[in-house]
This record gives C-alpha cells, sequence and structure tokens, in this order.
C-alpha cells in the first residue's frame, strides 16, 4: 500500500490503492447414489488485486482515478463417478 502511496505522489499519476482482497466460498458434498458425489461451490471475492486498476477498462469510476476490477462471483460443480 505504501509503494502505490509513493508512486503517485512521485510520478504525480492518479492511480488506485491496492489495500485488501476477501474471499469467501461456500461448498457442499453430496453423494447422489452410491459411485456418485456432487459438490457444488460457490465464490465471491471483495477487492480482486487488491482493488487495483481494471485492465479492460480503466476509464470506469471517477473521472480522476481509473475504474478499479469489480467484485466477483463463480460458481462451479465438480462430480466423481467410481466405477
Amino acid at each position: 500500500m505504501a509503494h502505490d502511496v509513493d508512486v503517485d505522489v512521485f510520478t504525480q499519476s492518479v492511480l488506485p490503492v491496492h489495500n485488501y482482497e476477501i474471499d469467501f466460498e461456500l461448498t457442499y458434498l453430496a453423494q447422489i447414489l452410491p459411485g456418485l458425489v456432487v459438490r457444488p461451490d460457490f465464490q465471491y471475492i471483495f477487492h480482486p488485486g487488491g482493488g487495483g486498476p481494471n485492465p479492460f477498462n480503466p476509464a470506469l469510476g471517477h473521472t480522476t482515478v481509473p475504474g478499479r476490477i469489480p467484485d466477483a462471483a463463480v460458481f462451479g460443480i465438480r462430480t466423481v463417478i467410481k466405477f
């Protein structure tokens, strides 16, 4: 975080300061049939990359501060089949 502040001060740029990233994950294991297991998974990431600038659209957000990477929701499912 201090590095980002120093870069902004010495280069006179207006880049966002990285601070934190939090990942919330919820998963469940369900045996559907003998030999068939399904594991759904949900993840939500707050402040991906520590709130870094969005490389795909840095102009989003405040007029003088580049846009940040938006929060992300990820859904997945894993299956295991034993013969």
